[in-house]
């Protein structure tokens, strides 16, 4: 789950089975009694709820966490052999896929065009406001000082 974009189609069925485990259905025909919403179950602990997380979006913040690690510099042996056969001389961010990499790659290259993207104004500057609104003041910092690619054509779907 944290190397493979799942389709969210897959996910859907993870969490129909994560409910039906959770609500004790045994026979696969039988509807089990449900006694609270499901989105009420997947509200965050902090707002009441059971804190349970939806499978489509672990998968995206596991990836995303990769994509992290390599930005900020993550010294393991993982992520220098990550560097060294994809990045060579590149920043991260500018980096673009072949379609001779690994799917592992494209995967978190896609999570970072598609996220990035959003946080960027036309011109390529940060939106102060949206980088705000998701990331803490030390993080949006550290996030400013980054290089930003150029922007070349327009913003599409990897």
């Amino acid at each position: 789950m944290q190397s493979t974009v799942i389709p969210k189609s897959v996910c859907e069925k993870l969490d129909s089975r994560m409910r039906r485990f959770w609500w004790g259905a045994r026979d696969t025909s039988a509807r089990p009694l449900c006694l609270r919403s499901w989105d009420k179950i997947f509200t965050p602990k902090s707002v009441r709820g059971l804190g349970l997380r939806r499978s489509y979006d672990i998968n995206r913040a596991l990836l995303a966490k990769w994509s992290w690690d390599l930005i900020s510099g993550n010294s393991s042996l993982c992520f220098s052999m990550l560097r060294g056969k994809y990045l060579r001389d590149k920043t991260f961010i500018s980096v673009s896929a072949f379609p001779s990499d690994s799917l592992f790659w494209k995967a978190i290259l896609a999570l970072l065009r598609t996220r990035v993207a959003t946080l960027l104004n036309p011109d390529g500057s940060w939106n102060l406001p949206k980088l705000h609104a998701v990331f803490s003041q030390a993080d949006c910092v550290l996030i400013q000082s980054m290089h930003r690619p150029r922007l070349a054509g327009a913003d599409r779907w990897i």
